[in-house]
């Protein structure tokens, strides 16, 4: 998308068709104009889960993944990074969204790292 954002119509037409966005999504905060940003996101999870349901399947629009089973998400971090995934983020099942607030949240994120010598 950030390329697409800067290039000219053209070749932003070029790089939306080799390169398609993908929309994922991986919370809900309101569910027929009713806020629900106070519930715990498992039952947010659950709302989402029910409403993505009804929505024919296509590659372009997804539901995040979610798990609460710690062997599977060290298995998505390590197996998915090959294809991009930068790492995974972990909230406590039980929390409500507060905007602008990330201190429930853990990132956890792959690095790489190169050595490089120098001849001096």
């Amino acid at each position: 998308m950030q390329r697409r954002h800067s290039a000219g119509a053209t070749l932003a037409e070029q790089y939306a068709l080799a390169e398609p966005a993908h929309f994922v999504v991986f919370d809900v905060l309101r569910v027929e104009g009713r806020d629900v940003t106070g519930e715990p996101l498992h039952a947010r999870r659950t709302l989402l889960e029910e409403l993505m349901d009804g929505i024919p399947g296509t590659s372009l629009l997804a539901l995040g993944m979610h798990t609460d089973d710690v062997e599977t998400a060290r298995l998505w971090f390590e197996s998915l990074a090959p294809v991009g995934i930068e790492g995974i983020v972990a909230k406590p099942a039980n929390s409500p969204y507060r905007p602008g607030d990330r201190t429930t949240w853990d990132k956890i994120k792959h690095f790489a790292t190169t050595e490089a010598l120098s001849e001096a």
